[in-house]
């Protein structure tokens, strides 16, 4: 069984490397963390065979070789031209009427308008034409007698 041994020393000596172990820590997570954050891919190219083999980021080249890197994301291209418009579509079914809506309230009676004026008076027309006789008409009755006329004065003697 494995024994640990305590640290037998000054404060000022285990401060110290307690700091010591401290800083290798942060130093490994941070050559870890820059080496998975770099964006580029790193490969050897053989100077003989021309031959191209991908390495970690933490790797070297051999002596026969020579680094490349590039970009994972190449930095941004101009934009495109436009595209060309596309067919219509078809068109779409016809939706279903809605319900007929409540009937407004009635409004308010308008005002009365001015009378108009009085138009002028006609022409006279033309005579019209003299009418047919006319039938007979029935007799009529008798009338009364008159009253008796004066006596005359006589005459002379001759």
């Amino acid at each position: 069984m494995l024994k640990l041994r305590t640290f037998k020393g000054s404060r000022r000596a285990q401060a110290g490397v307690f700091l010591l172990v401290l800083a290798l820590v942060i130093a490994g997570l941070t050559a870890m963390g820059a080496s998975a954050a770099t964006n580029k891919i790193k490969g050897c190219v053989d100077k003989t065979t021309r031959a191209v083999r991908i390495i970690k980021p933490a790797q070297e080249c051999g002596p026969n070789e020579i680094l490349r890197e590039w970009n994972i994301k190449g930095p941004k291209g101009d934009p495109g031209e436009d595209g060309t418009d596309g067919v219509d579509g078809t068109n779409g079914t016809n939706g279903i009427d809605g319900t007929n809506g409540v009937d407004g309230e009635d409004g308010t009676d308008g005002v009365d308008g001015t009378n108009g004026t009085n138009g002028i008076d006609g022409t006279n027309g033309v005579d019209g034409e003299d009418g047919a006789d006319g039938a007979p008409g029935a007799d009529g009755t008798n009338g009364t007698n008159g009253i008796d006329g004066t006596n005359g004065v006589d005459g002379e003697d001759g």
